[in-house]
């Protein structure tokens, strides 16, 4: 991780790290300071103060997001009851991407008009030939390869 950090680490990078650590912050134990110190060389701190995972016997904060001590935020608990872990919601402040960086791209329209048409190319092709190897490589690319001219097909009827 300390080579990770010391590659992104630069006056004007500002950068978020989150994830499930496996580290519980709600306690002192030598893994957190070990990570706390490395943190704090890039100028990285956690933001969570609260549970992230409460189960029968146990509460603890395992999942995390760390920002660069420049940054200003707010975060707080996301409970919506579909995994065992909480999520987390945070608002960074004062946050704007350039506009120039900002590029215009193409989103297919996935429509019942679109999706016949995709299943209509794919009722045409021949998949007799996938199955003849049994070098799975093989049959998967064959596949893909069948698959994609279908995809690319249907683009172009648009």
């Amino acid at each position: 991780m300390d080579n990770i950090l010391s590659s992104l680490h630069n006056h004007k990078s500002k950068f978020t790290i989150c994830g499930d650590i496996n580290i519980n912050y709600l306690g002192t134990n030598i893994k957190k300071k070990q990570l706390d110190n490395l943190l704090t060389t890039h100028n990285v701190t956690g933001t969570e103060y609260f549970p992230t995972r409460i189960a029968n016997n146990s509460i603890t904060l395992l999942d995390n997001i760390f920002v660069d001590n420049r940054r200003k935020y707010t975060i707080q608990p996301c409970i919506n009851g579909l995994s065992d872990h909480d999520a987390q919601l945070i608002t960074p402040h004062n946050f704007s991407l350039p506009i120039n960086n900002i590029k215009p791209s193409y989103i297919r329209n996935i429509n019942k008009n679109t999706t016949a048409e995709f299943q209509f190319q794919l009722s045409w092709k021949q998949w007799d030939n996938i199955f003849e190897n049994n070098d799975v490589n093989k049959m998967l690319n064959s596949f893909l390869n069948t698959y994609l001219r279908c995809f690319y097909s249907s683009l172009k009827k648009k």
